[in-house]
């Protein structure tokens, strides 16, 4: 990895910022292209972030700004993982959702298409793609489909990177579609865990939708190390899920479980369940088959119950006792490195 040069676009997000600093401590070279906001919590936003790696804040539209920084940077693998992510900002605005999702991939992979120092592109979709009409574990084979805005756009841009497969020679394009990721420094809008940990610090309530849905729970480190090995994986074009094994695939209420369990007489944390509005309904179960990623990755080293309380490790060092995101990631980072290594 030393000197690899490794450009994420959306590298300011919550998956991108974890990636960027798992590889700049591999020593790679990395910088990212990503929106910049004023979210002080944001990992992205540490002042340490900032001064490691090299950001520069482009909105994914911009095709020509994009250009500019491949052709001086002239990297060798992206990590394209910009998109509307959130399910209930897809239904507020659908024509922005498919925009980003859609039109602005076909951006960047014009961008690799002629850029020819570029070797690699791992594009994320998402484990939403797929039709979902029952409860079985989805494979890679499984039909794409998608009821609500997040899920059509996400099969849409999914079948545009497998267009890019078929189109270009020479390269190589790998598309991965990851279950639920959580992690410390995710502060995305509508989302458990991180809202759970947010309103803990301001003792509010926590409203709960949907306590009965079904996901496929892994944890951050575990996808850094599979993007790793994504990057020495040059034998063919690869469309892969990435989830955890099936023991790992537990309702809300299971997660909920387990944060209050860590929690027990020691914060307080409030919560209430609510009806699920229809406008904004969701599929209650999605499992992910993950053998093929098992097979030529490996399987995850994470488990449910301790990526959720390396993650309350995470949360309680920056909302309560104020430490930087940077460091606190880049200490979990080591801290998992020396696990696995056995040191």
């Amino acid at each position: 990895m030393k000197n690899k040069k490794i450009l994420i676009i959306g590298g300011t997000g919550f998956v991108g910022s974890w990636l960027s600093i798992f590889f700049k401590f591999l020593n790679a070279n990395v910088e990212v292209i990503g929106l910049k906001d004023n979210k002080i919590n944001k990992i992205s936003s540490s002042i340490i972030f900032k001064k490691k790696i090299k950001c520069h804040y482009i909105n994914i539209k911009d095709k020509k700004k994009i250009l500019k920084v491949c052709k001086k940077f002239k990297p060798e693998i992206i990590f394209h993982l910009a998109s509307e992510a959130i399910v209930i900002n897809s239904y507020k605005n659908i024509f922005k959702t498919f925009k980003t999702n859609v039109n602005y991939t076909i951006n960047i992979f014009e961008i690799f298409k002629t850029e020819k120092y570029i070797k690699k592109i791992i594009i994320f979709t998402s484990d939403k793609v797929y039709k979902n009409n029952s409860n079985i574990y989805l494979s890679e084979d499984d039909a794409l489909g998608g009821d609500d805005p997040y899920s059509c756009s996400k099969s849409c841009q999914d079948l545009v990177a497998q267009m890019y497969q078929n189109q270009i020679k020479g390269k190589i394009i790998h598309i991965i579609r990851a279950g639920n990721i959580f992690g410390g420094g995710d502060f995305g809008d509508y989302r458990l865990i991180p809202d759970v940990y947010k309103n803990l610090k301001s003792r509010k309530t926590t409203l709960i939708r949907s306590p009965l849905s079904i996901r496929p729970w892994q944890h951050i480190f575990d996808i850094c190390i599979k993007f790793n090995k994504l990057i020495k994986y040059n034998e063919k074009n690869l469309i892969v899920n990435l989830g955890p094994p099936k023991k790992y695939q537990k309702n809300v209420r299971y997660i909920l479980d387990q944060i209050l369990k860590i929690n027990k007489n020691k914060n307080k944390i409030k919560l209430k369940f609510v009806n699920n509005h229809k406008k904004f309904e969701e599929k209650k179960v999605l499992k992910l088959n993950s053998n093929k990623a098992n097979f030529v990755f490996g399987k995850n080293i994470i488990s449910l119950d301790k990526g959720i309380q390396y993650t309350d490790n995470w949360y309680k060092s920056f909302l309560l006792n104020n430490e930087d995101s940077f460091i606190i990631t880049e200490n979990q980072i080591k801290f998992f490195f020396t696990m696995i290594n056995g040191k």
